[in-house]
């Protein structure tokens, strides 16, 4: 099989408000080794051709981590929509293939996975699951025919949508030809006053870019 070209924006400058701790939330250890170690080991066996981090401002960890790889700073936590515009900038204008902005806080996401996701034809891709228990993840809505409508945050879904059991994971790629484009028109009009990555599910398809889980 031919090896599918892909780069990689991983998500890192999230606090550990949550988790009631002052360690950034990607620098917590798992398997006595910070969980963003183990999302970039995932993708370098995965064989992405460029990796870059977005790292908050006052994160002097993650550089010493990384090795060869490219780090961007995230000023303001804006959302995951922003970080990913972010760390589309420390790509190069001509990258091509797919760009799978993932989450710097997701140790067990594995090669194989992102492979799949890689190989999806869609110009957006979104890796999704089914938890027992949907609590308060974003919800996917898809049609009778399989196509990804749109993703809806639980804060601002309906009662409907909040029954769906099909969930985000954070894991999203876009095809490189259009990530600018999509990134571009996110908006942060939600109630958290935040730009969303999933958005641009929704942007894609207004624009008639399929959308696949």
């Amino acid at each position: 099989m031919t090896k599918q070209n892909f780069s990689t924006v991983i998500l890192a400058a999230g606090k550990g408000t949550r988790m009631k701790s002052t360690i950034h939330k990607p620098l917590h250890e798992v398997g006595h080794r910070p969980m963003i170690v183990h999302v970039m080991k995932a993708f370098e066996k995965a064989k992405a051709d460029q990796i870059v981090i977005v790292k908050a401002p006052d994160d002097n960890i993650i550089d010493g981590l990384i090795g060869d790889h490219t780090s961007v700073i995230q000023d303001e936590q804006r959302g995951t929509g922003h970080a990913s515009r972010i760390g589309l900038s420390g790509l190069p204008k001509n990258t091509k293939g797919k760009i799978v902005f993932a989450l710097g806080d997701m140790p067990l996401i594995r090669p194989e996975t992102i492979q799949e996701i890689v190989e999806d034809d869609s110009v957006v891709t979104v890796l999704a699951m089914r938890p027992d228990d949907a609590k308060r993840y974003g919800r996917l809505i898809v049609n009778e025919d399989g196509h990804l409508e749109k993703i809806v945050e639980y804060k601002d879904a309906n009662p409907a949508e909040r029954r769906v059991r099909l969930c985000n994971s954070g894991t999203i790629a876009i095809d490189a030809e259009f990530a600018e484009e999509l990134l571009s028109e996110i908006q942060d009009q939600n109630a958290s006053g935040e730009y969303y990555l999933p958005d641009v599910v929704a942007i894609a398809n207004k624009k008639g870019y399929p959308c696949g889980v």
